[in-house]
């Protein structure tokens, strides 16, 4: 019962924050429509890409052009940043259904898409992996919703929501043999190549060693299908997108998480550093079978390796939602030896303070009034989150450390 009370504390303060957060953001504040805008221009027959596309996106999101306004822009309207497309083009055949609608019909109905794909995989995953009652496990579940992260991507209609579904079903599909399934979906993951990245390599090495063919087929099969429709709709598109990358970083001031937290040069390094033990990882499980319990850390590792290649800064903390496998499978066992006990506590407890840095932010707003500093406060320790998480999961897998024993459901 007390867990049911936190977490309903939890659900009812990130809903309140976020009411509060709203009040400095503008209606169309939303990382969809930029993709909507620039996905029915490309139907259209227009290029998603092209500057007048862009003008008619940052019409879209801010309300205003800062070429065609005419006066000097207002401290609120410089703070703007300017809006592209950036997504691989074959994110219009996502949108394909919801192009034809008006805007406000076209967000709704994407945002409860996006849940609805995003609860189901989450829900596969804590099936998969915790051996407890259905209670637990919808008290997990609605837990997951609790979080900020979870919220913000929702906010923002964040196509990694939708992104982030694919993945773990696609995780849970070849885990159950569909690999036709598994490899359509991560096809379909393809739209946002960052978060992908890492479970590709994962799976293209298992593959090979597995000789899974159905999987290598399905995946490449949906990926040529989504290449020559994408063609047909918007021809040249691959070299306009890559173009339209170069510009992304001044435009919305991101670089890689461990790039803003240490610098160009060491940040660059230590991501390098965290992937040797990620291959290292890959490369010992890729003989098991795909639902054993290293092909779903490892899976899990990949999900959880995504945000440290993904360009961010401060409040892009939806990218956080690719850790849920990674807690799922440290939630899953007790660690017998103690560096990997320690360290698994440690992401715990970094999540722990993740969750009450928004009933925090909520009481300060009530006694002191809002402020800016408190509307940031839950985005604060969400931003380093991945840090602990990851070594917690390398931890599992080190050769270095007693071997634990394996949970009785993957025996």
């Amino acid at each position: 019962m007390l867990r049911w009370c936190l977490c309903l504390l939890l659900l009812a303060s990130a809903g309140w924050h976020m009411h509060i957060y709203n009040r400095r953001m503008w209606p169309n504040n939303s990382d969809l429509i930029q993709r909507w805008v620039g996905a029915r221009a490309a139907f259209a027959g227009r290029d998603p890409y092209s500057p007048a596309v862009r003008h008619e996106i940052q019409t879209a999101y801010a309300g205003w052009d800062p070429d065609a306004i005419g006066r000097p822009l207002t401290r609120e309207e410089a703070v703007v940043r300017w809006q592209s497309f950036l997504y691989p083009a074959p994110i219009i055949l996502i949108l394909a259904p919801f192009v034809a609608l008006p805007w406000e019909y076209a967000r709704h109905l994407f945002a409860g898409v996006s849940v609805l794909a995003f609860a189901v995989g989450v829900w596969m995953w804590i099936r998969r992996l915790i051996p407890r009652n259905a209670s637990y496990r919808a008290w997990l579940l609605l837990l997951i919703f609790a979080a900020w992260p979870t919220w913000w991507a929702i906010r923002l209609e964040q196509p990694g929501l939708l992104v982030a579904a694919f993945l773990l079903l696609a995780v849970e599909s070849i885990a159950r043999g569909r690999q036709v399934a598994g490899g359509i979906l991560l096809a379909l993951a393809t739209i946002k190549p960052q978060a992908a990245m890492p479970i590709l390599i994962w799976y293209t090495l298992w593959a090979w060693h597995a000789r899974a063919i159905r999987l290598a087929g399905g995946f490449a099969g949906a990926l040529l299908l989504m290449f020559v429709l994408t063609e047909h709709f918007v021809p040249g598109w691959l070299p306009h997108w890559l173009a339209s990358l170069h510009g992304y970083r001044e435009d919305n001031q991101a670089d890689l998480p461990l790039v803003n937290l240490c610098g160009r040069i060491a940040g660059t390094a230590l991501t390098a550093a965290a992937a040797v033990p990620v291959l290292a990882v890959f490369w010992k499980a890729r003989r098991a079978a795909a639902a054993s319990w290293e092909a779903i850390r490892a899976a899990a590792l990949a999900l959880a390796f995504a945000p440290f290649l993904t360009p961010t800064h401060f409040t892009l903390i939806y990218n956080q939602i690719l850790l849920i496998g990674a807690f799922l499978v440290l939630l899953s066992r007790d660690p017998i030896s103690p560096p990997r006990s320690q360290l698994r506590w440690m992401a715990f407890a970094s999540l722990a303070v993740s969750f009450a840095l928004v009933p925090i932010a909520v009481f300060l707003e009530s006694v002191l009034g809002p402020h800016i500093l408190y509307d940031g406060l839950p985005f604060l320790l969400n931003s380093l989150l991945p840090i602990p998480v990851l070594c917690a999961l390398v931890a599992l897998h080190s050769p270095f450390l007693p071997n634990d024993s394996v949970p009785d459901r993957f025996a």
